[in-house]
């Protein structure tokens, strides 16, 4: 059961989470240690036959009211200034647009380019996608004037690249890594855990109940570390490929068919109809989307709205599943469906910060730095809630299938083994005698019974009883556990079951049970005698048998040996 103070644990673990990723993330943080130039300003730019002087690089957006659109062609240029750096490096952002930049001699004017991207594919209409980009510069590049020329490939409401700037080669790459260091983290711990938990899910596929929705957790951890690496241009630094925004649309159109399936399989719902042709279209519209873009039809880029649409309908329908969940939270107190409703508490959380991050950033509420800070963080931290979710709902599992196995294990010790004893009880000595009904082996049965056991309650009472037949037992158990099964039928009455032993084996093994166990006599102050009578019977030594046949044999010998005892004495 999970009451106000087990929510209160999980609430404190995932803040400790959340707090140890953002110091880890502090930790791998870098202070750039050259000189990084902004080239802010001055910048000349012609765009629509038109020059601009002396701009500066923030004010470029204003000189479109609507944004700029699908072919249009703008020039940037500016000087560049000594900044006293080995390896010169210019560094910049790229969206949906082909550019290529060069560099004009100073003082000869001779001009040549030094770094083209995606113009080929600009001029054959093809889709051109985001990336980052290091180009280096000549040592000497204080001596020449830097041209950015951009060919706008899609409709966008700001200057399609980001403000350049110059540095070193090395303290460039730093410096990106360090901006998006937390979401680095987030990425890599994503894939890492996605591709432990789907590899381990798939080893018990066979075994555990839940294996579909482990290895659908596995998958969707595995996407959205993908997905995030890729959306913050991290992925080129583990595989290099001009498909980078591809993969970053495919694993983000990954992200609702999941999330249906994830939600049908942790909380099915009661209307199957109307979840099923919901599920339909969410699912189908991200497939059309892509098959969209491959044929050169409509981009990702041009269709993402739609996609936003179908996410905010899967946003609202978690929302629909969280509130129904929490009018019915006190109907359904158990493991299962707590654990169950973490899992889509933590959906909902990673739903609500894209919902939030697309949002701010699209409608401009809050300001440029506000917005960057946004996007920094609100993804990252909304794929840690949920996996954080994901380990604590399995650490509930496992809690809890630890306890029911325990408690299994508890009534299996009850039912099958004796309390006083610890052997195995005449329930086991059933089951045995059933068992070798159809045994083809020359098994072997021992009846055997403590002498004297009546006489010791009667004179020293029952706990000098019971601590004569434990004494009796661990000699039983010493001697001959590792042939056979001991079994207490209960009282002074034991039985052995042996598969397989010569008699000549048997007989010292009896000895020597004789022996351990009336070497005890020594050791008692009261005078108590350690003795037992025993009786054995051999299958084969017998026509016709059976097992209850064999053991009445060993009894009855069990029964001749204890009458020549009391004679003897």
């Amino acid at each position: 059961m999970l009451n106000r103070k087990n929510y209160l644990s999980i609430a404190v673990a995932a803040f400790l989470l959340l707090t140890i990723l953002f110091a880890v993330s502090y930790s791998l943080s870098y202070n750039p240690l050259g000189i990084t130039c902004y080239l802010d300003s001055p910048w000349t730019v012609n765009y629509n036959d038109k020059t601009y002087t002396d701009m500066n690089f923030k004010n470029i957006n204003d000189l479109t009211a609507n944004g700029f659109i699908k072919k249009d062609v703008i020039s940037l240029t500016t000087n560049l200034e000594d900044v006293n750096v080995d390896f010169p490096c210019l560094f910049f952002t790229s969206k949906y647009s082909a550019f290529i930049v060069s560099l004009t001699n100073l003082k000869d004017g001779t001009s040549f380019d030094i770094y083209s991207y995606d113009y080929d594919r600009y001029k054959d209409s093809d889709f051109v996608g985001c990336d980052y980009h290091l180009i280096n510069l000549p040592e000497d590049y204080e001596n020449y004037e830097l041209t950015i020329t951009i060919y706008v490939n899609s409709d966008t409401e700001a200057l399609p690249i980001s403000m350049p700037t110059l540095s070193s080669y090395h303290n460039q790459i730093n410096s990106y890594i360090n901006d998006h260091i937390y979401a680095l983290c987030i990425g890599i711990f994503a894939m890492v855990f996605g591709i432990s938990f789907l590899f381990i899910s798939l080893m018990f596929i066979g075994i555990s109940k839940n294996s579909k929705i482990e290895i659908l957790t596995g998958l969707f951890c595995l996407d959205i570390g993908i997905w995030l690496l890729s959306y913050y241009g991290l992925l080129d630094f583990f595989y290099e490929s001009r498909n980078t925004t591809f993969m970053s649309y495919i694993t983000m159109f990954l992200i609702l068919p999941i999330t249906y399936l994830i939600i049908d399989t942790v909380h099915p719902a009661k209307n199957k109809l109307f979840f099923s042709a919901v599920s339909f279209i969410n699912i189908f519209i991200p497939i059309e989307l892509v098959m969209l873009h491959l044929n050169r039809t409509v981009y990702f880029n041009e269709s993402r709205g739609i996609f936003f649409i179908t996410a905010l309908i899967t946003f609202l329908i978690l929302t629909n599943y969280l509130v129904n969940d929490i009018k019915t939270i006190h109907k359904t107190r158990t493991f299962k469906s707590a654990s169950n409703r973490l899992q889509l508490y933590g959906l909902f959380c990673f739903a609500w910060c894209g919902i939030f991050e697309i949002a701010t950033v699209s409608l401009h509420i809050f300001s440029e730095d506000i917005n960057l800070i946004i996007k920094n963080i609100t993804l990252p931290t909304g794929i840690a809630i949920y996996i954080g979710t994901v380990i604590f709902n399995y650490i509930i599992f496992s809690t809890d299938g630890l306890a029911r196995v325990q408690q299994y294990n508890k009534l299996k010790e009850m039912a099958y083994v004796d309390v006083l004893t610890k052997l195995p009880n005449r329930a086991v000595s059933d089951y045995l005698m059933k068992r070798y009904g159809n045994s083809t082996s020359n098994y072997c049965i021992i009846s055997i019974d403590i002498n004297g056991l009546k006489s010791v309650n009667d004179t020293y009472g029952h706990t000098e009883g019971d601590r004569l037949i434990k004494d009796f037992a661990n000699c039983l158990s010493e001697n001959f556990e590792d042939v056979g099964v001991c079994t207490r039928m209960g009282g002074d009455e034991f039985l052995i079951y042996i598969d397989t032993i010569k008699e000549v084996d048997l007989k010292k093994r009896l000895i020597n049970l004789e022996e351990s166990y009336s070497s005890l006599d020594e050791d008692n102050e009261k005078g108590i005698r350690h003795s037992f009578a025993y009786g054995y019977a051999f299958k084969n030594n017998l026509e016709n048998p059976s097992p209850h046949t064999v053991y009445m044999v060993a009894d009855q010998l069990m029964y001749d040996m204890k009458r020549k005892q009391h004679e003897q004495r």
